[in-house]
């Protein structure tokens, strides 16, 4: 994907990880955000951005993509763990078949993708600094 981009098409069926339904997508900004629990750098990430979901609840969707990078990261067990003792506020999608990762061309985590309300890709980025990158970025959409 490049900035300009449309969405691809968001996933309706049986991946979601967590309690929180499929979200509504319309009338505010939406930041993907690709990572793997075998991925220590996401780890923190993932928790700095409950802290995201938290203050802007009201104005972006917030959404996580587990992506494995290896045959490790695929058992169900540890991921929904994980999920419960970081208690992820928001949606998380488990892609084991690389379907998302696909349609993004996405093959890094962590990864970040900034939508805005229209769908429209206006911020892409990757790694540590990415997520800093991602508040300045959000605060211009907002």
């Amino acid at each position: 994907m490049k900035i300009g981009d449309q969405i691809p098409q968001l996933p309706n069926r049986n991946r979601w990880l967590s309690n929180n339904p499929l979200p509504k997508f319309t009338q505010k900004p939406l930041l993907v955000i690709f990572w793997s629990i075998s991925c220590n750098q996401c780890h923190s990430l993932l928790l700095k951005l409950n802290q995201f979901y938290r203050q802007y609840e009201e104005n972006l969707t917030i959404l996580g993509v587990h992506m494995p990078r290896s045959a490790k990261d695929l058992p169900m067990g540890p991921l929904y763990s994980f999920i419960e003792t970081s208690k992820l506020e928001y949606p998380i999608y488990a892609d084991h078949k690389l379907e998302l990762s696909d349609a993004f061309g996405n093959r890094f985590v962590p990864k970040y993708y900034l939508f805005d309300e229209q769908g429209i890709l206006r911020y892409l980025g990757a790694g540590e600094n990415g997520i800093r990158v991602i508040e300045f970025q959000l605060k211009r959409l907002l």
